[in-house]
């Protein structure tokens, strides 16, 4: 009797460690681990606003760093080189702010904005995947649908859509193999120049926001050179998912309008306000629903005139 017992209890407990490692949270977990220790190789197809373009794609891990080479293969010939999600070198060259390197997933702010829930299982790419929603708390970010690869944790297809279950973007791998790539597949095949970092100054004179998404917070901000001996404010925030950066520019006798446009989910909303130092243009650019990006925009103030 005791050791049926045992049995029971033994496989009460493997059955409650299959359930741990099954929540949306282990997913994500694995995700994150993949991305920086997984080597692979593929191609994958890109969609925004009915524009598709396919690309291939190595990463290779080596001495704990991930480095990662994509190719075009539409078009005229292009790849760009990455280590540690950050740019080494592109063959068409590239300026790029002193921001760095690519997002990663903050799992903690991503709870506070999406709910987290298992939806299915998929086949994408050959390969069985597990299916994430990740669906908004508030109307103030997108919805997203990942399907992770039930071998690696890798992502295989990733879908956002807005509001009323429009799609903004689609990224989908067509094939995909978990074998390590060789020494040259890592190496560029095309001239690739070193990216220009456009070179930044301490902030002088800091604007900030008086309302945030929940979840949203500040990761940088830095001043960048504009027109003519002008600096421009920059400052990025993001939910741990999404992010958006707001630029303030100092206006002087310029004549600017306010703007709005969008291209599949990104969103630019440009709106002049007046400060006791001169007229300022506030933009957001990012992937975020328009109205966060205006909500951001009326929000922001010098921060000798920030609310305590």
């Amino acid at each position: 009797m005791w050791r049926s017992a045992g049995v029971f209890l033994g496989a009460l407990m493997l059955s409650a460690a299959a359930q741990a490692d099954n929540t949306p949270q282990a997913w994500l977990e694995r995700l994150q681990q993949a991305q920086q220790q997984q080597p692979y190789q593929g191609v994958f197809v890109y969609e925004r606003q009915n524009s598709f373009a396919t690309f291939r794609i190595w990463q290779g891990v080596e001495q704990g760093h991930v480095l990662r080479r994509i190719q075009d293969q539409d078009g005229e010939p292009h790849e760009r080189l990455q280590r540690d999600g950050v740019l080494l070198c592109s063959s068409r060259g590239q300026w790029l702010s002193a921001a760095g390197p690519l997002l990663t997933l903050d799992l903690d702010r991503l709870a506070q904005g999406y709910e987290l829930r298992l939806v299915g299982r998929s086949r994408v790419a050959g390969r069985l995947a597990t299916v994430l929603a990740l669906i908004p708390r508030d109307r103030y970010r997108y919805a997203h649908e990942w399907h992770l690869d039930a071998q690696t944790g890798l992502l295989l297809k990733a879908v956002m859509v807005d509001a009323d279950g429009g799609l903004l973007e689609r990224f989908q791998f067509s094939q995909l193999s978990a074998l390590p790539p060789k020494v040259e597949q890592l190496q560029p095949q095309v001239p690739c120049q070193p990216p220009q970092l456009a070179p930044s100054q301490p902030v002088v004179q800091g604007w900030e926001p008086q309302w945030l998404p929940p979840g949203f917070a500040q990761l940088s901000q830095q001043q960048l050179p504009g027109r003519g001996e002008v600096l421009v404010l920059s400052s990025l925030f993001s939910d741990g998912l999404n992010s958006f950066s707001v630029y303030v520019e100092p206006m002087g006798d310029q004549l600017a309008a306010d703007a709005r446009s969008q291209l599949g989910p990104t969103v630019a909303v440009a709106h002049r306000l007046q400060a006791e130092q001169g007229d300022v243009m506030i933009t957001v650019v990012g992937e975020v629903p328009r109205v966060t990006a205006e909500r951001v925009v009326l929000s922001m103030r010098p921060v000798a005139e920030a609310a305590p």
